[in-house]
């Protein structure tokens, strides 16, 4: 898929992103021309789910935001 479909993709898939997101999803799974194979959006996906599936569980309320510390981070970051 094209890059421009990501974010459509994405947000079919209960995922809302904004512009800066988008950019580092394509800039870690898009190839050098700007497409996305079905093994990196499955792969993408899997990760989005993870991050938001964590971030809930560590937001206090419904700030919108969470305090991690580096070790917290660092998981969060190399899972």
């Amino acid at each position: 898929m094209s890059c421009h479909e990501m974010r459509g993709a994405a947000n079919e898939a209960g995922f809302h992103i904004n512009s800066a997101v988008l950019e580092a999803i394509v800039s870690r799974y898009a190839n050098a021309q700007y497409a996305i194979d079905f093994d990196s959006f499955v792969a993408c996906l899997i990760k989005l789910e993870m991050l938001f599936k964590m971030f809930k569980a560590l937001e206090r309320g419904d700030s919108g935001k969470i305090e991690l510390s580096l070790q917290q981070w660092m998981c969060l970051a190399v899972y």
